[in-house]
């Protein structure tokens, strides 16, 4: 774990990062606590002394340098052709998926408020 980045990390969020039940910010120490880390990711917890908003956070960090260099290869491509390869459709054919209405969202929700968590009845053995 890299402690500089983790402190720089730290101050980004209590500088950016408002509640979201209140508004207030982050400035107080005792207001984020590391939780872990894995690779690059690290987990940490903003806890609002204005509300009882709880934040959890999960930031990836990546080196500028590693964002900036054009020239590096990933998978064998050049990072223009990343992003030519993943805007492309990967077949002509492929259905446009429809979009997502209220009704969809309301029937998600009468569904889950009566589920009771079996899922091998639900799908089968």
């Amino acid at each position: 774990m890299n402690v500089r980045i983790l402190k720089k990390l730290i101050r980004t969020l209590q500088e950016k990062i408002t509640c979201p039940g209140c508004g207030a910010k982050f400035n107080k120490p005792e207001q984020v606590q590391f939780r872990g880390y894995v690779d690059k990711t690290y987990f940490l917890q903003l806890n609002c002394l204005q509300c009882p908003t709880l934040v959890f956070a999960t930031v990836m960090v990546t080196p500028e340098r590693e964002l900036l260099a054009d020239s590096k290869e990933i998978d064998g491509l050049q990072s223009q052709d990343r992003v030519k390869k993943l805007s492309k459709p990967k077949d002509k054919k492929e259905k446009k998926l429809k979009e997502i209405s209220t009704n969809d969202v309301i029937d998600a929700h009468n569904f889950f408020e009566k589920f009771n968590g079996d899922f091998e009845t639900m799908f089968g053995k």
